[in-house]
C-alpha cells in the first residue's frame, strides 16, 4: 500500500487464487453463504456497498466490487436458504456446490442467517495487505464497523425493572435493542423511520449507518417492575419522530403520528 493511501472501502472478502485475473468471469459470479448465529457482513452487504476481493496467493487486495443484488438471508431449512438465493441472485444453489454441505438447518424455534450477493468490478487494484484473515473469510479494514448477534422475533426479555444506583432510573436491556435493530433491518430492508422513512445512512453516507432510534411501544415509564418485552414491540424511529411520538401525554402511536404528518402535507 502507497504511503497516503486510503482505501475506498471498509471491508474486504477472500477470493480463490487467481480469481481476480478473469474480471469478466468474475462479474459472472455470485456469492453466497449461511451461518448457525448472525455474523457482521450481514449487516453491511447491501446494494451499493463496496469491497475488496483479497486475493490468498498474492497477500494483496486485488480488485474493488459494488454489491448490485441482495443481502442477508434469514432461514430455518436449507431448501428455504436456496428458495431466498435464487430470490436474491438468480442462481439457486444445490447439492452440486462444494460449499452446500455447510449450510445447516436451524434449531427447532431458531434462525440461521447469511448472505447472497451479486457484484460488479469497480476497478482492479493492487493493494499488499499482510494481515491473517479471519475464517469467516471477511476482514473489516475499519475497526469501528459494529458487530450484531442473530435475532429470534419471539424471544423475550425482562426490561423496566427499578434498581438503585444513587438514584432510581428504569433498567434498558441493550441485547434487546441489537435483536430489534436486526429484526427491523431484515424487514425493511434498511433501518429506517417507520413514520416519516428518513433513512440515515442516505443523508449522511457511513457517518449514518446503522443510525436510528428505538421506541417503545408500551413507555418503560408505566413499567414498574422486570417485564418481558419481545424486539418486534420496539420500533424504528428517527430522532425527531421519536421526540414527536412522547410530545404530548399520552404517547401518541405511530399510527396516529403517520396521519398528523399526511393531513398536514394533504
Amino acid at each position: 500500500m502507497k504511503k497516503g493511501q486510503l482505501f475506498e472501502s471498509q471491508f474486504a472478502m477472500t477470493l480463490q487464487p487467481g480469481e481476480a485475473d478473469d474480471l469478466r468471469e468474475l462479474e459472472r459470479s455470485s456469492y453466497w453463504t449461511g451461518w448457525k448465529r448472525r455474523h457482521w457482513p450481514a449487516e453491511v452487504l447491501r446494494p451499493g456497498r463496496t469491497f475488496y476481493g483479497f486475493d490468498t496467493r498474492e497477500r494483496a487486495l486485488r480488485v474493488l466490487l459494488r454489491v448490485t443484488r441482495g443481502g442477508a438471508v434469514v432461514y430455518r431449512t436449507k431448501s428455504e436458504f436456496a428458495s431466498k438465493v435464487e430470490k436474491l441472485t438468480g442462481s439457486k444453489p444445490g447439492p452440486d456446490y462444494v460449499h452446500w454441505k455447510n449450510i445447516l438447518n436451524a434449531p427447532p424455534g431458531r434462525f440461521n442467517t447469511g448472505i447472497a450477493i451479486r457484484w460488479r468490478v469497480v476497478k482492479p487494484v493492487r493493494i499488499p495487505l499482510e494481515v491473517r484473515f479471519p475464517q469467516l473469510g471477511w476482514l473489516r479494514l475499519d475497526p469501528s464497523v459494529p458487530v450484531v448477534g442473530d435475532v429470534d422475533p419471539a424471544e423475550q426479555f425482562l426490561e423496566g425493572g427499578r434498581r438503585v444506583q444513587k438514584h432510581m432510573r428504569t433498567e434498558r436491556n441493550p441485547l434487546l435493542r441489537t435483536r430489534a435493530r436486526d429484526l427491523w433491518r431484515h424487514r425493511l430492508g434498511r433501518l429506517r423511520c417507520m413514520v416519516c422513512g428518513f433513512d440515515f445512512e442516505r443523508v449522511y453516507g457511513e457517518l449514518g449507518a446503522d443510525f436510528i432510534e428505538m421506541h417503545h411501544g408500551v413507555p418503560l415509564s408505566v413499567l414498574t417492575r422486570r417485564s418481558p418485552v419481545s424486539p418486534e414491540q420496539l420500533k424504528p424511529l428517527c430522532a425527531n419522530c421519536h421526540r414527536m411520538v412522547h410530545q404530548e401525554p399520552p404517547m401518541l402511536t405511530i399510527r396516529k403520528l403517520k396521519l398528523l404528518i399526511a393531513r398536514r402535507h394533504a
